[in-house]
């Protein structure tokens, strides 16, 4: 199959949905696509959505180095592209999975990490990481089945089942024998509420519920990326190139990013607030509450790459912190709807990204990476002129 059949340029679709009727903010998110962790230098902003064959396709940038987009089919990329075995893997693994979502995405993107093709580190972070998200859903089930317990008293915060005791399975008859009260009053039985709540806490597990003594991941996502929205314009207020505009423009986004997540985080919070008539319900409610979920992993997508670029260059030089900013801009879809059904014009996004690219001496312009034949050019002159 010819390559020029394979790509087609992201102009199109903009403009299309530009063009269209308001649409909601959630299917604005989709239609930019999940941000995900390619290490093949080129792809460092890909977004991966859904086509319109029900397939997978990529959003990469300019693969001359150019303003615009382009659009590949997922299937496809390997051969656009020469792709590191990491990327190469995690495309077969997000194409096995059909993943499209955030939370699927991130799903495959830490089951191919941790077999350690992108390193040893990546490969610990991911495992601890897979590790952290079982131990918040559990703890999640037994806040759940705490405020269940306790519902009758009015005190969900009361003490109930330990996590140890929950974790034992010799102990789970003992649980559901407690929830029997909250069993007879939404006509179930011991075990269809405590299999409900089990669902229910592997559902939000990645948000938590209201009283835990941590936050959950999304929700102390959210959190940090308030923080972060302050954190840049402070940066910005000492920075005179035009790189402080831009950062000024990444935490306003942030910031609508932060706000609107925690409207979300509130309505996801009430479901666990009635608890009872959640349980009572759940066949109509649990749908509701996944989608809600689901909502929420749409709004913070993308924004963890970024804390975690943030946080690596406040520990470096200016000119870093400087890079990282362009990075963070550049990673941002051409719109920033963010809180908003606002679109930016054309125009207004290759303002926005003017003088974003920095290239140091020697560096590959499109790939960032060193251009050892330029050296030894380079070298070989200094030589015969010396």
């Amino acid at each position: 199959m010819p390559l020029e059949t394979l790509v087609r340029p992201a102009g199109a679709d903009l403009a299309a949905a530009g063009d269209a009727p308001a649409a909601s903010t959630l299917s604005r998110y989709q239609s930019d696509g999940v941000a995900i962790d390619f290490t093949t230098p080129i792809l460092a902003n890909a977004r991966v959505r859904p086509a319109e064959t029900d397939r997978l396709e990529v959003i990469v940038a300019d693969l001359g180095g150019g303003k615009g987009s382009y659009v590949v089919p997922l299937r496809h990329l390997g051969k656009i592209v020469t792709l590191t075995v990491h990327d190469r893997t995690l495309c077969e693994e997000i194409l096995h999975r059909n993943a499209n979502a955030p939370d699927e995405i991130r799903r495959a993107v830490l089951a191919v990490a941790r077999m350690g093709l992108a390193g040893a580190k990546a490969a610990k972070t991911a495992r601890q990481a897979i590790a952290d998200e079982q131990n918040e859903r559990l703890l999640t089930t037994v806040f759940l089945i705490h405020r269940a317990i306790n519902h009758a008293g009015g005190d969900p915060a009361a003490a109930g089942p330990s996590l140890n005791v929950l974790a034992e399975e010799a102990n789970r008859s003992q649980v559901k024998a407690q929830l029997g009260q909250v069993a007879q009053s939404v006509r179930m039985t011991g075990d269809q509420v405590y299999a409900v709540l089990e669902e229910w806490g592997a559902i939000v597990g990645g948000v938590g519920v209201p009283g835990m003594p941590l936050d959950c991941r999304l929700r102390r996502l959210a959190r940090q990326v308030d923080e972060l929205a302050g954190q840049l314009r402070r940066w910005a207020d000492e920075e005179i190139s035009y790189t402080g505009e831009h950062a000024r423009r990444v935490a306003d986004s942030a910031q609508q990013v932060a706000a609107r997540a925690a409207r979300q985080i509130a309505k996801i919070d009430a479901f666990a607030v009635a608890t009872v008539e959640t349980l009572r319900r759940w066949k109509d409610t649990q749908r509701t509450v996944r989608a809600a979920v689901s909502d929420l992993a749409w709004i913070l997508n993308g924004w963890e790459a970024n804390l975690r670029r943030w946080r690596d260059a406040a520990q470096v030089s200016r000119e870093e912190q400087q890079k990282t900013v362009s990075e963070v801009m550049a990673s941002m879809p051409p719109r920033l709807a963010a809180g908003t059904l606002e679109t930016w014009s054309g125009e207004a996004f290759a303002l926005s990204r003017r003088g974003s690219r920095k290239v140091r001496a020697h560096q590959d312009w499109k790939t960032g990476a060193i251009d050892f034949d330029v050296v030894r050019r380079l070298e070989s002159l200094k030589e015969h002129v010396l």
